[in-house]
């Protein structure tokens, strides 16, 4: 079986499903609090896995608990017969998941005499909306621009009344959405404007050149109390990316959530950002404290279907990758949450996550698994990759696409008692920027070898230089321990492929990360092969999860 997903084209990440975005965010200026009164949660704090003091200053985010996205969000799902699916959100009922579907509706930056509306859509679709305090008898003009496969609808409401209710509703290629209730939103009271700071910054997609026009972000700002356990938050800011890749806020326009107090902020205060860039994926955020906001480079995930890198002795800006992983259990234990730290990882630039589990004694796959990070909540439902082998093991893949992190937590979810063989590996790929003498390939195969004799499962690499070149595996047991795989490289021209053969883990019971050192050769090869093979008819039943070659750079 044969498969190759790389493509030649010298970037220093190349997703080939979609692209991905950064937003470069710069820091405020500080005043003090005048209220307190907003919205509330909980917020549990983790600290002994990853460096102590100082790791819960930065998010309060992760827990030796399970934190669920709905601590954090809220989100009301429409169902119309006539337009299909529709989401609206507003007030604290902001931050919803990329896979929802489309329209998606947001409200923000409700004032005494003003509103904005926000629609997402496919691309060509008509959308229509109107507004009134009785009936909605007031259409509004929009502003549209087009994010990849998406429109991204802006309506500004203005001359409203204050505190006054205000009902509207929305056409999609002239029918109605029906969004129930939660048609409506009310003004806040009139405030005196008072002196303010701008939040702003820019988005690019990973180029970094090519700005990500026409993403939403929003933003809320919050304190944490005494002792840390309460967020008050404001009330949501939006702003779309204008063409040079910029967005700004007026932080004078951030209210209480109940809309009737404003909402300064001290240096000590956090801000939480949802960023909705279509086609591109969405990203929820969390920067705490807000004092010395140096926030390293985000990325939207888009689809992470296939995803393949490449960065070459002469790229700029340099990418190098490594690559973590444990165990979340054996056949008789089960680790899980599992953790991983990369603390001294300071030239991150992003981390590709992996929780590789299986369908344990004939029951259904997790609910979901959950990836945290310092600024990030990922609770994904639907793995990347599935492989029913009824009644041979079935193998599940959940991908995230985290920003610069310290450490990250992963954790299986599942109704009920967890069998013990369901989690089997968490793997982090840590890409970072800094100089170095090599280059690096790679990609993410995705292969489950399930247990029969198998011919040899193939990637193609591209071949980097003629100097010393080690070509890295990673490799997931999900079955019990017969341990029996093979790791190949197959050199053009050359007829006996490279075997390293045996199963050994080294990074918790059912995890491989191993290598293949090739040394030099004397012809650039242009591409070759990478594989994994079971070789026997009783052989291991594994995820290939990934490879990555390292490959030193030729002397001035």
């Amino acid at each position: 079986m044969t498969r190759s997903i790389y493509t030649k084209a010298r970037i220093e990440l190349l997703v080939m499903i979609t692209s991905l975005l950064v937003i470069t965010l710069c820091a405020i200026s500080c005043k003090n609090f005048t209220s307190e009164e907003s919205e509330e949660y909980e917020a549990p704090f983790f600290e002994e896995r990853f460096g102590g003091a100082g790791f819960d200053v930065i998010n309060g985010l992760m827990s030796t608990e399970s934190i669920r996205l709905s601590n954090l969000s809220q989100f009301k799902h429409l169902t119309s017969t006539r337009v299909g699916k529709g989401f609206f959100v507003k007030g604290k009922n902001i931050w919803i998941d990329n896979n929802q579907g489309l329209p998606r509706i947001y409200i923000s930056d409700i004032q005494d005499s003003g509103a904005t509306i926000s629609v997402v859509s496919a691309i060509g679709d008509d959308i229509k909306l109107s507004y009134g305090e009785n009936t909605p008898d007031r259409e509004v003009n929009e502003e549209v621009c087009t994010n990849g496969n998406n429109d991204i609808h802006t309506y500004v409401l203005d001359e409203l009344e204050k505190e006054t209710t205000y009902n509207f509703e929305v056409l999609v290629n002239e029918q109605k959405l029906d969004m129930g209730s939660m048609s409506s939103f009310e003004t806040g009271k009139a405030l005196p404007i008072s002196a303010g700071n701008n939040l702003k910054g820019q988005v690019f997609q990973v180029d970094m050149e090519s700005a990500a026009q026409c993403a939403l972000v929003f933003t809320r700002i919050f304190r944490q109390t005494e002792g840390g356990g309460i967020r008050v938050y404001s009330s949501i800011l939006s702003s779309v990316v204008a063409a040079n890749g910029e967005w700004r806020y007026f932080l004078k326009n951030a209210r209480t959530a109940d809309l009737t107090k404003s909402f300064n902020y001290t240096d000590t205060d956090g801000v939480e950002i949802f960023v909705d860039g279509g086609q591109y994926g969405t990203r929820h955020l969390i920067y705490n404290p807000l004092r010395d906001l140096n926030v390293p480079v985000i990325y939207l995930p888009g689809n992470l279907i296939d995803i393949g890198w490449q960065s070459d002795c002469q790229s700029d800006p340099h990418l190098t990758v490594e690559v973590f992983g444990k165990g979340m259990g054996t056949d008789d234990t089960v680790t899980n949450p599992q953790y991983l730290s990369f603390a001294d990882k300071v030239d991150m630039r992003f981390v590709l996550v992996q929780v590789v589990v299986k369908q344990g004694n004939g029951d259904a796959r997790p609910d979901k698994v959950i990836i945290t990070s310092d600024t990030e909540i990922h609770e994904i439902e639907n793995p990347i990759f599935s492989r029913l082998d009824d009644p041979y093991t079935s193998v599940f893949a959940y991908e995230a696409l985290l920003q610069s992190t310290r450490g990250i937590k992963a954790e299986v979810i599942k109704d009920g008692a967890l069998d013990r063989n369901i989690p089997r590996a968490v793997i982090a790929y840590v890409f970072q920027q800094k100089a170095d003498n090599y280059a690096y390939s790679g990609q993410l195969p995705q292969f489950h070898v399930y247990q029969q004799k198998r011919t040899v499962d193939i990637s193609i690499l591209p071949w980097l230089t003629e100097r010393d070149t080690e070509v890295q595996f990673v490799v997931a047991d999900v079955e019990d321990d017969h341990r029996k795989i093979d790791l190949i490289v197959q050199l053009p021209d050359v007829i006996d492929p490279i075997i390293q053969p045996a199963f050994a883990p080294t990074n918790g019971a059912e995890l491989l990360i191993s290598s293949i050192p090739l040394g030099a050769v004397s012809v650039n090869y242009d591409q070759f092969q990478v594989g994994v093979n079971s070789p026997e008819v009783n052989g291991d039943s594994v995820f290939w999860s990934g490879v990555n070659v390292k490959s030193l750079c030729p002397s001035e």
